[in-house]
């Protein structure tokens, strides 16, 4: 029963940090830092078959990389 807010909501951001390894060449990897991550757009889907179908877009304000060898 409360009314809606009548003040924009703020989107949160986030960090993420992907690490990437090659099977192929397991002493070797990536990994990249996302700061300022906002979604952009999300959807969930649940067909018949109970195989879970999810798409996540997204926006960064700067990428960072760092590779790695042994």
């Amino acid at each position: 029963a409360s009314p809606p807010p009548t003040d924009a909501i703020v989107q949160p951001t986030f960090n993420m940090v992907i690490n990437l390894k090659n099977p192929a060449s397991p002493t070797n990897s990536s990994k990249l830092a996302l700061f300022g991550v906002k979604i952009d757009s999300w959807t969930f889907g649940l067909p018949e078959d109970d195989f879970v179908m999810e798409s996540v877009t997204f926006k960064a304000l700067r990428i960072s990389s760092e590779e790695t060898s042994a």
